[in-house]
């Protein structure tokens, strides 16, 4: 029975040490640490000095200490794969906020002016993604434009390029009524194609760089004092920018 006893405590010496071994050869990129349970803990394997227990840090800096008696297996686990599969969302609500910088000209002088927009939307997939957004933006009278955003990721991977397309309307934020009783500003349709790049830095945060052509339409109505009475009309300005964004996702 001793005897027994003896052989049944030299194999679970063993198989501590094959699991030591183990360990030890595993890279410090990630494993794959397989419980007796059936579950599955993947992060880095830490030195402890207690031989008996297993320490490993998960991603989000959590440190787990199990028995060694209830540890199956350890297997590599790539640092690349790894990231991928923590920071890739498929599908989703998100938001995108953003500060962005206006460039154009307006006949004689340059102009740079400020831009702040935030999009709330739904991710389809890995590629496609459609949101409805909003802002504060200056042109020759302040304008918060409402529009639409379409977006295309062209990598399936944390750091991708992309495309996106803005379509919407410019909502003047300051106005008046005019002699014939109607606004003077009206605002005006907007689009504004871009391209960028996006790096995905943690499952729910992101950042984005971009830059592209923005249009906007700006319509005024207009009082003529040619007669007593006076007479209106309209006046359409069109404003061709060059703009460059940095902004924030949340997923």
């Amino acid at each position: 029975m001793i005897h027994l006893n003896l052989i049944g405590c030299n194999f679970q010496f063993v198989s501590m040490i094959v699991l030591l071994i183990g360990y030890c050869n595993v890279s410090q990129s990630q494993q794959a640490v397989t419980l007796t349970n059936g579950s599955i803990i993947k992060g880095i394997v830490l030195p402890i000095t207690d031989s008996t227990k297993v320490r490993v840090q998960t991603s989000d800096g959590s440190q787990w200490v199990f028995e060694a008696e209830n540890v199956q297996d350890v297997q590599s686990w790539p640092e690349k794969e790894s990231k991928q599969v923590e920071l890739s969302k498929s599908s989703g609500y998100y938001n995108i906020s953003d500060l962005g910088l206006l460039m154009g000209n307006d006949g004689v002088y340059s102009t740079v002016t400020i831009s702040a927009q935030t999009v709330s939307g739904y991710r389809f997939n890995e590629n496609w993604s459609l949101g409805l957004g909003v802002g504060i933006e200056s042109f020759s009278v302040p304008l918060a434009p409402v529009f639409i955003e379409g977006q295309y990721y062209l990598l399936k991977k944390r750091f991708t390029p992309f495309i996106a397309l803005q379509g919407g309307y410019g909502v003047p934020l300051e106005n008046s009524i005019g002699n014939d009783g109607k606004r003077i500003n009206r605002g005006g349709v907007m689009f504004n194609p871009m391209v960028g790049i996006k790096n995905q830095v943690s499952k729910n945060i992101g950042l984005t760089f971009s830059g592209g052509y923005r249009y906007q339409q700006s319509i005024t109505n207009q009082n003529y004092w040619w007669f007593s009475e006076g007479d209106t009309g309209l006046i359409r300005t069109e404003y061709n920018r060059i703009v460059f964004r940095l902004g924030f996702i949340f997923s």
